[in-house]
């Protein structure tokens, strides 16, 4: 089993695999592929080293991924105790307070529409950040009326529609752009609301937004949807000084969870290291008391040689 997961079998499974939506391999392709055939009692030493050191490695990485979560949920609660430490003035939803906008994808087939100036965001690019730059521009006739389909920075967007964590997930426009029907456009009065903290409180509440949605195949959000999500009013000061701790605390949570995948990441490459290592012969010290090989061999195919089915002798009934 680990033989075939070394990453040495899977590549050669890879450039055997045919096929583009299913790739697959057949049995006769399969049976091609060489493996490292160490003695019987080698093989027990190293089956038994390796599983030693991936315990080791899966008891750090379930730390790991529990510090994660436990990290997470106090980002959660930070944002619930600086909202809590202030005094609600009313309470509103996006729709009653903001203007919503959905956009549009020009057509794909006018190559006049595309590669403009104007940035262009897909859902995809909305994952809890600052968008400074998009992967695609389009031309400012393509989006079509500038007041509606055009937004100015500050603009907090949300993606109603996605595949994965997508669906639910807000950013900040650090610049002017258009973008497309998958996500919604909440500009921000600036008069009653810091667009920071509508971001971190929609950010907050992404699981219930996200579970907002409604559809069978493809859940998904709508700009009704959007508008009816409450929204807390505070004064611009708390507003600010919300903002201001939040901010303070996500440094720390950036930097803590950056130690956390960077350690993840380093017992990935070890694991793969130890499978390298195990069917290089450096895992486990030969003994040259061990069966060799090749007595094995001959063993294995001798327990795997087909056998000739028996005939049947055929009877004579006497009528």
């Amino acid at each position: 089993m680990w033989t075939i997961n070394s990453a040495a079998v899977s590549s050669t499974i890879n450039e055997f695999a045919t096929g583009t939506t299913r790739r697959r391999i057949s049995r006769k392709n399969l049976a091609k592929i060489e493996i490292p055939l160490p003695p019987l009692f080698e093989q027990h030493r190293i089956v038994e080293a390796f599983e030693d050191h991936l315990s080791r490695l899966d008891a750090a990485e379930k730390m790991l991924r529990n510090a994660l979560a436990r990290l997470r949920r106090v980002r959660t609660l930070q944002l619930s105790a600086a909202l809590g430490s202030r005094e609600v003035v009313s309470y509103s939803t996006i729709g009653d307070e903001c203007e919503v906008f959905v956009g549009a994808t020009p057509s794909r087939a006018d190559s006049s529409l595309w590669n403009g100036t104007l940035p262009w965001v897909s859902s995809g690019e909305v994952a809890f950040n600052r968008i400074s730059t998009t992967r695609e521009r389009i031309t400012r006739s393509a989006a079509g009326k500038s007041s509606t389909r055009v937004h100015p920075p500050g603009t907090v967007m949300m993606a109603m529609i996605g595949e994965g964590k997508t669906r639910g997930q807000v950013a900040i426009l650090d610049i002017e752009a258009a973008h497309n029907q998958n996500c919604a456009a909440i500009r921000i009065d600036s008069s009653r609301f810091i667009s920071e903290f509508v971001y971190h409180l929609l950010r907050s509440r992404y699981a219930q937004n996200r579970n907002a949605g409604s559809g069978g195949v493809q859940p998904a959000l709508n700009s009704q949807k959007v508008r009816q999500i409450e929204l807390p009013m505070f004064t611009l000061d708390d507003q600010r000084a919300i903002v201001a701790e939040v901010e303070l605390f996500e440094d720390s949570y950036t930097r803590a969870k950056s130690s956390i995948d960077t350690a993840l990441a380093r017992s990935a490459a070890l694991r793969r290291s130890l499978l390298h290592m195990a069917f290089s012969g450096e895992l486990v010290d030969q003994d040259p008391t061990d069966e060799p090989a090749d007595v094995a061999l001959v063993k294995i195919r001798a327990q795997t040689a087909p056998t000739r089915p028996r005939r049947r002798r055929k009877e004579v009934v006497a009528t």
